[in-house]
C-alpha cells in the first residue's frame, strides 16, 4: 500500500483510522504519538508523501490506498495543512460507504505564500551554516504544483553547492533534497484540495491547541484543549477526544 504506511496494525478486518500529515524532520509530535493512546484494535494508516504533484492524481492514490484496506474506516484525522485532504478523503469515502469521523486538529491552508515560507528557512537554515548570505526564492508561480516543482529545483541546487563546504555526502545531499521535495509537494496538493460539501455536523470535530488563533474550516463541534502544539499530538486527551469521536 504504498500511499499508506502502517503505523499500528490492529484486528484484521477491524475498522481502521486514517491520518494525513507530512511526519518527516518534524520535531513536534506527530500521529505515531497519538497511537499508544488509541483503542489496539484499531489499524492506524497515515499518508506517505504524494508520488505526484497534481492534486487529482495525488488524491486519487491516496483514496484508492484507503479503499485497499480489510476494514470499515472509522474516522479521518487531518493534522495542519492535511486537514482539506483529510476533509475530502472522509466526504469521498462517506458518500459510498458508512460515514468515517472527521477530526481536524489546528487545521490550516497551505497557500503559495507557505510553500515560500517553507523554502526560506530551508535554504537559510543550509547556506548559514555554510557561511553564506540569505536568499529569496527565485519563482513567482501562482500555480502551487508548479510553485512546489520550482522551489525543489531551486532548494536541490543550493544543497548540491553548500553540501562540499559542509562536508555532507552525496547521499545525504540527495535525501535532503528529495526529503523537502516531498514535503512541497505534500503542501501543494493540501493547497490544491478544496473543502469538501457539508459533512454530517455531528461526525465532524476540530481540536485545537492552546494558542491556535486559526479558522474552524468545517462545521460541528471545536474544542480547545489545554496542550501546547508542540505535544499536541502525543497529549493522552487529544487522543481520548478523537477516541469519542468514534464513538469508542
Amino acid at each position: 500500500m504504498t500511499s499508506w504506511s502502517s503505523l499500528h496494525e490492529g484486528t484484521p478486518g477491524g475498522p481502521s483510522v486514517l491520518a494525513v500529515d507530512f511526519e518527516p524532520g518534524r520535531h513536534d509530535a506527530g500521529f505515531p504519538d497519538m497511537v499508544p493512546h488509541l483503542p489496539g484494535d484499531l489499524t492506524v494508516l497515515a499518508t506517505e508523501a504524494p508520488r505526484r504533484s497534481a492534486v487529482d492524481d495525488a488524491l486519487t492514490e491516496w483514496l484508492a490506498g484507503a479503499d485497499a484496506g480489510d476494514g470499515r474506516v472509522a474516522a479521518v484525522l487531518g493534522f495542519c495543512a492535511g486537514a482539506t485532504v483529510a476533509a475530502w478523503l472522509a466526504y469521498e469515502i462517506g458518500s459510498v460507504a458508512p460515514a468515517p469521523a472527521l477530526v481536524l486538529l489546528d487545521p490550516s491552508r497551505a497557500d503559495a505564500a507557505l510553500l515560500r515560507a517553507e523554502f526560506g528557512k530551508a535554504a537559510s537554515g543550509l547556506l548559514r551554516a555554510a557561511g553564506e548570505p540569505a536568499v529569496e526564492p527565485d519563482a513567482d508561480e501562482a500555480d502551487l504544483p508548479a510553485l512546489a516543482d520550482h522551489l525543489s529545483a531551486e532548494y536541490a541546487g543550493i544543497v548540491r553547492r553548500v553540501a562540499p563546504i559542509l562536508e555532507v555526502d552525496d547521499d545525504l545531499a540527495d535525501d535532503l533534497a528529495e526529503r523537502f521535495a516531498d514535503y512541497l509537494r505534500y503542501l501543494a496538493v493540501a493547497g490544491g484540495t478544496a473543502w469538501p460539501p457539508l459533512t454530517d455536523e455531528e461526525r465532524t470535530l476540530t481540536l485545537v491547541s492552546a494558542h491556535f488563533d486559526g479558522d474552524t474550516p468545517m462545521p460541528g463541534r471545536r474544542v480547545r484543549m489545554d496542550v501546547e502544539r508542540a505535544d499536541f499530538l502525543a497529549d493522552r486527551g487529544v487522543a481520548l477526544a478523537v477516541t469519542a469521536s468514534i464513538g469508542r
